[in-house]
Formats: C-alpha cells, structure tokens, sequence
C-alpha cells in the first residue's frame, strides 16, 4: 500500500484534466473561428498519445483527494460475496466561498483549451475565463474526469494476516465503469442513498441569484450558467468496482490511508459469514519522519510519531442481522504535513478469550424509561430506536449485538427493519421487553420500555399573527415538552416547557412573523426523568396562506416604430411588489392570447411593444398578471381601442380614461392624457385621407 501523497492542492487536478482535454482534442469551441490560425491548431497524430495513455500517466497513482479538495466526504464500501471485490462510492462536497474558489479555477482553466478563452477578441463566445461556470464546462470535465477515476488510486487496502506496515498491501483498484459527477444536489443524493440519479444540479437551481437559462447563445441549446462567484455546494460523486485479491474473512486487516483527508466518513457492509465477524484492534499511526521532495525543496513534518489504539468506530448488524456493518470517521490536520496518517482496523471470526454477554452501557435508556410518540395511531409507521442509537447504548467483547424486543401485551416480536432500526408498527403497543443478543447468542439483561402517546390537535389551519392554541393529551404525567413552529428546519416560534398531567392542556405558541407562506410543521421536543429525549415533527394541515402580489398600470404610450408619422405599437409600464417578499413573474396577455414579454427592473415592469397594425380595430383588453412562487396571483386589466386604425369620422378616445372635470377652471390630471390621445387620432385619421 503506497504510504506517501502529495500535498493536495486546489488546482492540481483540474489543470491535469483540462490538460487532457487538450491533448485529446475536447473542445468547448462555439462560434466562428475562421479567423484563428489554423496552422497553429494541426497537432502531430503520431507523436500524440493515446487518451488513454495520457490518462495512465496523468492520473495514475493519484487518490480521490488528490483531484478534489472536499469540506467533508462519504464514502461507502459494500464487499461482494467472493471477498475479493466492492462496490464503493464516495461523495464530497465544498461549501461557501470553497465551492467559489472551484468554480473560479476551472473557469480559469478551461481557457487554457485552444479557441476556449473569452478574453480572447477572436474568439467571444467562448467559455473559458468568461466569469461564469456553465453546463457545457461541468459535462466536458465530467467525460475526462469518469475515465481518470478508473486510474486513480484507491485509498483502502486488505491483508488476510493481522498486521501493520510491514509486508505487501493489497490494494483496491477500480475496474470497469467509473462515473464522476461534478455538483449533484448534496442533500437529494443522500437521501437517496448515494444515487444522484433525477437530482438537481446546484450549480444551476433557479434560486440562485446567478442562474442564467441559455448562456448568452455561447453553448449547447440546453446550456445553463452561474458566476464563478456562486457559494452553492460544489459537490463531486465517484461510483465503481475496486477489486483485490481474496482475502481469508476470518482473519483480516482494513488499512486506511487518511493523509490529507480533510474530513471524512467511512462506512463498510461485509457479506453474511457463518461465523459472526467482529473488531478486533485498532491503530493509527502518525509518521512524522517523512519528507517531501518538490523539485529539490525538501519540506518536513514538525511534529512527534504516535500511535493511538483507541479510534472511535460504531459497528451494527444490519439486513436482517445478515450483515456486519462498520463506521468510523476521518481527519488530517494540515498543519503536520509532510506527516503521514494511516489506520488500521483489525477483524476476525474468532471468539475472544473471555467472551461475555453483552452489557447495556450507561447512556443506554434504563428499566422502565418512557418512550413517549405522538398521534400513533394517524402517523403510521415510526422508530422505536435507530441502529445508530442501539449500538451506542451496549458493549460486547464479541461481535455486534442486535436488539430483539416484543410486545409484552401479545408477546408478539417488533420488526428491525435492514437498517437495524426498532420500528412501531402496531400503534396499540405500550410496554416493550428487550434484550441485546450477540453473534455467539449471549444475551443481556432484559429491560421494559413504556412507549406513552401523546395527542396533538389544533382547530386552526392557517398561521397568522394570532396565537395558535394546541390541544394536548397523555395519559401518562411527568413528561416534559415543548411545541416549535418549524419551517425548512428552522424553528419560528416556540412553547413554554409543559409537563404531562393527567388532564387535557391546552399550549400556546406564538407565530414567529419571518414565516413564510405554505407548509408549517410543529415539532414536539421531549425530555424529563427516565424520560428518552427525542422530537418528531408533525404535520397537522398549518400553513401560512399567500397574500396576492401588488401590481399596478402607472403608464402606456403609443410609439410609432417604422417613423412614418402613424401609432403603431403600445407600450405598458407599472410597479409591483409582494407583501411576503416571495418571488413574482409577470405575464401579459391581449384578449386572453400571450401578447409578448414583460422586462422587470426592480420594482417596476415594462411591456413589450404591442404591434397592434397586425390586429384589426376595435377594443382589446390587455392583462397583466402577477403570481408569487406560492401561485397566488392577481390580475390588473386596460381596454385599448387599436388607434392604428381610427376612422376619420371622429377621434376616438381612450376609454379607460375619465372624462375632464372642470374645477375653478383648473384642468383634471387625466385632460393631459385625453388631449394627447385625441390629437394622436386625429392625426392618424388625416394621414389616412392624405
């Protein structure tokens, strides 16, 4: 296993990949280049290298780290049945003004790509150095960046003998298909368990204030860009086969090489033995005597060698209990570097000298804690415990335990779902009995669990100013709660402390005024003596309702556009706003058909030019409609007679416009308007007798 790497910098690897593009001839050229010098873009094809060879000796070697500087990563390893493949991926992802930082450096190395550089007046519609990172950037990156993955080295090894440095690693390697994706949606890739597939692109959601749909005419038709200056998560997704030699289940070594590892998570699924596996020792070690040579400049680490035996990992049974499943985290100070870190996690199938039954830890819930829910009955299924909660609440010398429980009223079992998690999903169950059971069949002392319902109601559906008044019923006292407002995770607004009594209370909570219009979900906090801390929350119909958007007609002119004295078109403008501050888009329709574009700046709005010498006279009604991003709208509506084509047996009057009343022989504001109008169709009466 290769126990040095380099120092990982933000621009090493981009640079290598748009290298490759170069060399392979990837081009992101649109536009006319004729102008270009086409003598100095004939390469050499027989002293080219293959794309294939560029990418062994470009990216061969290197690790995931290497070609991403991540805020945090996941990776996750399921081992195949023959032990001696996995399936791995991994995501990473940078946050803020880092994902900034990446979006800069690739703009500016995609310029590097002949023809690519919009600095360039040659060539303007290029891409690169242009401030903005498109689609087009992201997908030419994405196909060298796939291939390069397959030749990148794999951070984990395997040895069947229990041991440390010493001896030959066996090293994963990636086989077959490999993909990269540039910037998934973080959250939607998880959620999914690792599948981007159907997620947003962060890099060109419709919120960011940056988005651009088309790029300027610049890229393909489906092209879409942010700036460079985007702070949304610049997120990288690597999926694929590693393969190694067969390793003896029964007793093995997982060695991680973690220098320069940023923060990252580890998570590894082992195929079903017959014998339970277990983890045995643990050790990472810091080697401070490395060095680094860069081009004669020798860089030591200032720092002592350390060995730790004591890394914090969780493990749990999952599947059904088929499956031996193991966690632990990652983290490199950078400070140390050249140091090197490395970790070593030691498994087996052997039972230890002194093989106890498991014991329930001391953050375990005890004897008789209550497990309180709410509203079982209408929420369906819900976790008892989670496999993250159960197997932090035991320890056992022997391999992971699984918890088994039943319902005390009709000795029935409760289901463990493949993730390991306790599931209710009989909501007249009350009172649990559950023991930890391990791989040799040793169990721990039994423990009851109450699990108490909590109702929750409110009469109300809408959120306001007012307060909220919530019913509120348990049957069991000494339970301590609060109630939240949340919206978007984020509470707005939230109850006093309450305990359970034996009566029905009613709770109080004031909105918070920052909420926005649509969804609200109410959270119930637990807590108390003996009493498991937890929150669920809970849909129970809230929402803010939408107030229509503002919008106004403050003025309209006709323009003679071809300059041959006669109106021809007519022009709309006005103001808008929202009272919830949401979003709003403009339409404008004549006579209920799409009658052009609106162009908004700021607060105010400007019709397209209405060419009203393409209809026939008569009066149109013009609708201008606003809707906020909750799909509230509001219409404002003007009836224009089509002066284009006034008759000559009299000026024809805007009707919308009110009559002049005349007041100590001051004229109204609307007899300006009214003058200008005749007087327009007037003149356009006598052109046409001309």
């Amino acid at each position: 296993m290769a126990m040095n790497t380099k120092l990982t910098l933000y621009r090493w690897m981009p640079l290598i990949l748009v290298g490759i593009m170069v060399l392979s001839s990837v081009s992101l050229l649109t536009g006319n280049t004729s102008e270009l010098n086409k003598e100095n873009l004939v390469e050499n094809t027989d002293a080219r290298q293959t794309p294939e060879d560029q990418l062994v000796a470009e990216c061969e070697g290197i690790t995931f780290e290497d070609m991403f500087v991540y805020t945090h990563a996941l990776f996750d390893i399921k081992i195949n049945d023959d032990w001696k493949s996995a399936d791995v991926w991994g995501i990473g992802w940078v946050n803020g003004s880092e994902a900034a930082e990446v979006r800069k450096d690739i703009d500016e190395l995609m310029s590097n790509i002949p023809g690519n550089d919009a600095t360039n007046p040659l060539t303007p519609n290029a891409q690169g150095n242009d401030g903005k990172y498109s689609t087009d950037e992201r997908d030419a990156l994405e196909d060298v960046g796939s291939a390069c993955v397959e030749k990148t080295r794999v951070r984990f090894g395997l040895n069947d003998v229990l041991h440390r440095e010493d001896g030959e690693w066996n090293n994963m390697s990636w086989v077959g298909d490999t993909l990269l994706l540039s910037d998934q949606e973080i959250g939607c890739v998880l959620s999914q368990g690792g599948d981007p597939q159907g997620c947003e692109i962060t890099s060109v959601e419709e919120e960011d204030s940056t988005y651009e749909d088309g790029c300027d005419g610049r890229g393909d038709s489906d092209c879409q860009w942010v700036d460079v200056t985007s702070q949304r998560d610049f997120v990288l997704w690597v999926h694929g086969t590693t393969t190694f030699d067969k390793i003896d289940y029964n007793s093995f070594t997982l060695a991680v090489n973690s220098t320069n590892i940023s923060s990252a998570s580890l998570k590894v699924t082992m195929p079903t033995t017959p014998e339970p596996i277990r983890l045995g020792e643990t050790q990472s070690n810091l080697n401070c005597d490395d060095e680094w040579d860069d081009e004669g400049t020798i860089y030591t680490a200032d720092c002592q060698s350390t060995s730790i035996f004591d890394k914090e990992t969780s493990s749990k049974m999952v599947n059904g209990g088929n499956n031996y499943q193991f966690e632990t985290d990652f983290s490199y100070d950078f400070d140390l570097w050249p140091a090197t870190q490395h970790d070593f996690f030691d498994f087996t199938t052997a039972e230890p000298e002194n093989n106890n039954p498991p014991e329930w830890t001391e953050d375990a819930p005890a004897d008789g804690a209550k497990i309180p829910f709410v509203n079982k009955a209408s929420e369906g299924e819900q976790i008892i415990f989670t496999a993250e909660q159960i197997s932090s609440w035991y320890y056992d010398d022997y391999s992971a335990a699984q918890i088994n429980c039943r319902n005390v009223a009709h000795n029935e079992i409760i289901t463990v779902d493949s993730e390991g998690n306790l599931i209710l999903d009989d909501p007249s169950t009350n009172d649990i009995l559950c023991e930890l059971i391990d791989g040799s069949g040793q169990m721990s002392e039994q423990r009851g669990f109450n699990l108490p319902d909590l109702s929750l109601s409110i009469t109300e559906t809408e959120v306001n100013d007012q307060s909220l008044e919530f019913d509120v019923g348990i049957s069991v006292e000494g339970i301590k709660y609060t109630l939240s407002l949340i919206q978007d995770g984020e509470s707005f607004g939230t109850s006093t402390e309450m305990e359970t009594d034996s009566f029905e209370q009613k709770v109080m909570v004031d909105p918070d005024s920052s909420l926005k219009p649509g969804l609200v979900m109410v959270r119930v906090t637990f807590s108390g003596d003996n009493v498991l801390a937890k929150s669920y929350d809970v849909d129970l119909g809230l929402t803010v309702p939408s107030t229509p958007p503002i919008v106004q007609i403050t003025d309209y002119e006709w323009l003679d556009q071809d300059g041959d004295g006669l109106v021809d078109t007519y022009v709309l403008s006005g103001q808008f706003s929202d009272p919830d501050g949401e979003e709003v888009s403009l339409s404008i329709t004549m006579n209920g058909a799409a009658a052009g574009t609106i162009e908004v700046n700021g607060a105010t709005w400007t019709s397209a030019g209405i060419p009203f010498y393409n209809y026939d006279a008569g009066d149109y009604t013009i609708v201008i409609e606003a809707c906020d991003s909750s799909n509230s709208c509001v219409t404002v509506e003007k009836i224009v007679p089509n002066l284009y084509w006034a008759e000559d047996t009299g000026p024809t009057v805007d009707p919308t416009v009110e009559p002049a009343i005349d007041e100590e022989s001051m004229p109204a504001p609307g007899i300006a308007i009214a003058l200008a109008g005749i007087a327009i169709a007037l003149f356009a009466s006598r052109k046409r007798q001309d």
